[in-house]
């Protein structure tokens, strides 16, 4: 912040605006103005301390964009800086396509995966029994080499996959083409025809160059 700048942003403090509504006002960090003031109320001025090192190089206007776009980095507001996120393509989509029909919607299969546990994360399990019961066959749990396992699964209109479990390890490229693209959406693609659409929720493993050729 220039001098005058930084005489401003006290001038709002003093006219009792809050800090953070300075430092939103000038486009820089709560943090920049809140020292800014505590150094105002210990030495009575504003200017800039003299500092060692090389001078900056950057402008006044370039430093504004940067504490501006760092601001809005930090707040996931990316499309104030021409940034756009993912969340903003669906919308975009989301409001193309708030005239489909049913037989539209039809076309579409949605999908997705998840991963459920078999045993509890503290590897305990409660129970009562009797005492002296401990080593009956029904107070003896049999326990697997594996604790979760990887399922995926489709559904659309009046129709809906059988449910595919990935066995040993997570869903990689080769495995959703090879286990899921290959035998299971091609055939449903070849029924519905041109029309088809496959909606999954954008993983890694979905948009690898393999998955896409």
């Amino acid at each position: 912040m220039e001098d005058s700048e930084r005489w401003g942003a006290v001038g709002c403090i003093e006219a009792r605006q809050s800090i953070t509504d300075v430092a939103l006002f000038f486009g820089v960090n709560h943090s920049v103005i809140s020292c800014l003031w505590k150094q105002f109320q210990t030495t009575q001025t504003v200017v800039r301390r003299p500092v060692g090192g090389r001078p900056r190089v950057t402008t006044p206007r370039g430093r504004s964009i940067y504490c501006y776009c760092s601001q809005a980095d930090s707040q996931s507001d990316l499309h104030t800086c021409d940034i756009y996120g993912y969340s903003v393509v669906r919308l975009k989509w989301c409001r193309g396509h708030g005239n489909w029909t049913v037989s539209d919607w039809g076309n579409g299969i949605f999908t997705d995966e998840s991963r459920f546990a078999l045993e509890p994360d503290d590897k305990r399990i409660r129970i009562w029994r009797k005492q002296e019961t401990r080593n009956q066959p029904q107070n003896i749990t049999e326990h697997h080499a594996f604790r979760s396992v990887m399922v995926w699964a489709g559904i659309s209109l009046g129709y809906r996959t059988d449910l595919h479990i990935f066995k040993r390890g997570s869903v990689t490229a080769v495995r959703y083409r090879d286990q899921v693209l290959e035998p299971i959406v091609r055939l449903y693609t070849a029924v519905v025809g041109p029309t088809f659409v496959l909606m999954d929720d954008n993983a890694r493993s979905h948009r690898a160059d393999i998955v896409d050729d």
